[in-house]
């Protein structure tokens, strides 16, 4: 059985007493993909919602963000090759102009070796290089700036039985 629908009511606690921060609703289809998010204030008025568009492969083909009119505020388009990997989104905004592009790179196990984020103008923004060890897990996770300064870094240890 694949879950339809899903109701989050978030709540934390401010001044000695729970106050609601976030509702939202997620539908999903009969595949089991998210294929919209609808999120409401406080006061449960709209806020926004997003949906999500999937091609017979069940990839993730489009993704858009709406404001509270229902007017486009973001919109991704990811696009795949012929070994089901993503090898590029490309962002657009309001306007339908493309705002940036992401490149993902992978080696010979379909591991995600590199994630590069462009501006529109197609200059290199920011790096992001993934490193596996021989179990195919990921060990490190880098981030690195337009001129190629790390700027972030996470390792990850695996301990086994």
């Amino acid at each position: 059985m694949k879950i339809r629908k899903v109701e989050i009511q978030q709540q934390e606690f401010k001044k000695d007493k729970f106050e609601q921060v976030r509702n939202s609703v997620s539908e999903y289809d009969k595949h089991g993909n998210l294929v919209k998010e609808i999120e409401y204030n406080s006061d449960s008025t709209f806020k926004t919602y997003e949906t999500y568009a999937f091609d017979r492969n069940n990839h993730e083909i489009e993704h858009c963000t709406f404001d509270k009119f229902g007017k486009i505020t973001q919109k991704t388009i990811s696009k795949y090759d012929n070994l089901d990997d993503k090898r590029e989104e490309l962002i657009y905004n309001a306007n339908n102009e493309l705002q940036e592009r992401v490149e993902f790179v992978y080696d010979n196990f379909g591991q995600k070796t590199e994630e590069n984020s462009f501006n529109k103008e197609g200059i290199l923004k920011e790096k992001t290089v993934f490193k596996y060890d021989r179990k195919g897990s990921l060990i490190e996770r880098s981030i690195f700036d337009e001129n190629q300064k790390l700027i972030y870094s996470r390792k990850y240890t695996y301990f086994y039985n």
